[in-house]
């Protein structure tokens, strides 16, 4: 959840309607993702921070024939600024930017897990979970089997890096399971869904609009040499699947992580 430091006794679980895990630094969400299947009893199973070729493959299967082409993405907030990024919601349309840092002065909530908030002015937007019928548009399959919180929500790293940047959590990757290495942006690595989907390293025109920050290291000035999919709860079409972000690798609030189980 917000604010976690990510101590020996706490571990993953994946689970909707409950607030993401943000404010954990990258080594100790290998270190966590790593130990997914063990804490939960997972026999003959591997677990690992998603890799950006597994995003990239989640993604294209998302924009096939086979998935959800108008995947929504998830902009709730349950109180103000970053406190609480909940897991599987979605607006009431497909790139809707969430209002984290409006005030919100009422809400209404429904039994079908609808919400209504009321930001004033006459702003009231309506929010829905994971099992309604609106919410499935939240799944990569459209329905309640698919993946959820792709898009919005919080910002997600992922196993992949800018080699030789000189980041402290190069060797925590490494040390976890086969790193995912980047040179530089151009040197051509398909199948992930970040060279082959964009024109630019620095702009919004990955596929559908979606960001386009590929890591990158300008020593001492600045270090982003971190990789991070998905886009942030406000930022509405730039949030898709497609996205892709440059991140420190340090604790922030905005910054989650997806784990990946492979049966052995």
């Amino acid at each position: 959840n917000y604010g976690s430091s990510g101590t020996s006794d706490e571990f993953v679980t994946v689970r909707p309607n409950v607030t993401t895990w943000r404010n954990i630094n990258l080594a100790n969400i290998a270190s966590k993702a790593s130990d997914v299947a063990k804490k939960h009893g997972l026999t003959n199973a591997i677990s690992h921070l998603m890799k950006n070729s597994e995003w990239g493959a989640v993604a294209y299967l998302t924009q096939s024939k086979y998935g959800n082409k108008n995947l929504y993405n998830n902009p709730y907030v349950e109180g103000d600024g970053y406190a609480a990024f909940v897991t599987g919601m979605v607006g009431y349309y497909e790139d809707e930017a969430g209002n984290y840092s409006a005030t919100k002065v009422g809400k209404t909530y429904y039994k079908d897990g609808s919400v209504d908030i009321d930001f004033g002015g006459g702003a009231e937007y309506s929010y829905y979970p994971y099992n309604h019928q609106i919410g499935y548009n939240g799944s990569t399959t459209q329905n309640i089997y698919g993946i959820y919180d792709l898009a919005g929500g919080s910002i997600e790293y992922v196993a992949a890096y800018l080699k030789g940047a000189d980041s402290q959590y190069e060797g925590s990757l490494g040390d976890a399971y086969e790193r995912y290495e980047y040179t530089s942006y151009s040197e051509n690595v398909f199948g992930d869904a970040v060279y082959e989907t964009s024109n630019s390293d620095f702009s919004s025109d990955s596929w559908n609009g979606n960001h386009s920050y590929f890591p990158f290291s300008n020593l001492p000035i600045s270090n982003f040499p971190c990789l991070a999919r998905g886009g942030p709860v406000g930022g509405g079409s730039i949030s898709g699947i497609f996205s892709f972000n440059s991140e420190t690798g340090d604790a922030d609030e905005q910054s989650s992580f997806r784990p990946v189980i492979v049966q052995e």
